[in-house]
């Protein structure tokens, strides 16, 4: 187990190095939490920011492993690390507390409004999300192509009907294309997508429920939401966050994450459920990872750890990493290995690969970041203004 700690901090350090040096060759201004219409601290969310950074290069490790067992017998399944399952699916739930906190929280904290602006709110997570899912979709539609040897396999009406349904940003089912896995492509990371759109979308129910001013154009978007919840069928992670909303703001919570000791009860509550060998879907587990995040939003920032510009930085480009790794593995193992080859790979020689992959990473999602998602966030006021002005009679701040 040592070795493998070792390994992850060793892995983090050269990500982190790596996003030292970009910054330092080419300078990028850290993105600032998006605190429209929120009354949350900016302190208290740079933790949030280090989490993020934390969390999108434990899945890439969770991935790189289940790709490792993937090459020898071909089935992919969960790794038989308990600590490296966590990596992917508690930092997933973590994820969705993460979104329900902090969109939640714009709710709570706007009670009454009658200037909430629900279209600078949904402008905002579309061009959050679709410019690098687009990007990473083209990308993928490259593999396909290239892995196919350009030959058409689909019927075009299939193949057309299948590729319209992967550029719909997750809203729409996912199969396969002209033969070839998209999921596998993507190591089914876009499987999140869905449940971040649902709980976008039932935003206006909340903002009904705590008075906030709510154009009825919204009540459909609302009907979509409760129909993601219904087939998505994963709620807690979410309410979790919600809840946290509260909790963070008790003041015994708050003093209690300003102390040492808030730092090794963090440390505790992400560990134990591992050690007790509980699933991370188990309501027991997910409540530890509760406390944990609680205190974290609480501005618990693991003895400066969390809060530390590196950490924070990766932060910044945690989408890129999370969207953008999946590719990164699959055309090291299929196109510039070879899975052949890659079955021959002792472990030291995999492990090996996987530290010269991760610079690889960081940089592509650093210049992602740096020519793609900021630009589209910069933009988000921009566009607001403009479809403000187009659809004025519909989508008007109120």
């Amino acid at each position: 187990m040592l070795y493998i700690h070792l390994l992850t901090i060793a892995l983090l350090l050269i990500a982190v190095g790596t996003l030292f040096f970009w910054d330092k060759l080419l300078p990028t201004t850290t993105t600032q939490p998006d605190l429209h219409q929120s009354t949350l601290s900016k302190n208290h969310l740079q933790s949030l920011d280090g989490l993020r950074g934390l969390l999108a290069s434990f899945v890439f490790l969770h991935h790189a492993m289940i790709w490792y067992f993937y090459i020898q017998n071909g089935v992919w399944q969960s790794p038989p690390s308990s600590l490296f399952y966590y990596f992917g699916s508690g930092s997933v739930l973590m994820f969705f507390m993460i979104t329900a906190f902090l969109f939640f929280s714009k709710i709570t904290s706007n009670a009454n409004s009658r200037n909430f602006d629900w279209l600078r709110l949904y402008v905002s997570r579309f061009l959050r999300i679709a410019p690098l899912y687009l990007f990473a979709v083209f990308i993928m539609f490259g593999f396909v192509a290239y892995e196919t040897n350009f030959i058409l396999i689909d019927d075009i009406a299939e193949l057309r009907e299948n590729a319209i349904h992967w550029l719909f940003f997750g809203l729409l089912s996912l199969q396969d294309l002209n033969g070839i896995s998209g999921m596998l492509i993507f190591a089914g990371v876009v499987w999140t997508l869905p449940h971040e759109w649902g709980f976008y979308f039932l935003l206006p129910i909340w903002g009904l429920l705590y008075r906030i001013k709510t154009p009825k154009i919204l009540y459909f978007i609302a009907i979509l939401g409760i129909f993601f919840a219904a087939k998505n069928k994963i709620y807690l992670p979410f309410l979790l966050g919600m809840l946290s909303v509260y909790l963070y703001q008790l003041g015994f919570v708050q003093a209690l994450a300003k102390r040492t000791i808030g730092s090794f009860i963090v440390i505790a509550s992400c560990s134990l459920p591992i050690l007790l060998s509980l699933d991370p879907v188990d309501w027991q587990a997910q409540v530890f990872l509760l406390i944990a995040f609680t205190l974290i939003i609480a501005g618990n920032n693991l003895l400066g750890l969390l809060s530390a510009r590196p950490l924070r930085r990766l932060g910044d480009i945690s989408f890129s990493i999370y969207l953008l790794h999946p590719l990164v593995l699959y055309c090291t193992m299929k196109f510039i290995i070879g899975m052949e080859r890659a079955q021959e790979l002792s472990p030291v020689e995999y492990i090996g690969i996987i530290f010269i992959l991760t610079p690889i990473l960081i940089s592509i999602a650093f210049f992602t970041y740096r020519w793609i998602e900021s630009p589209a966030i910069n933009s988000v006021n921009l566009w607001t203004k403009k479809i403000r002005g187009f659809k004025g009679l519909i989508f008007q701040k109120q």
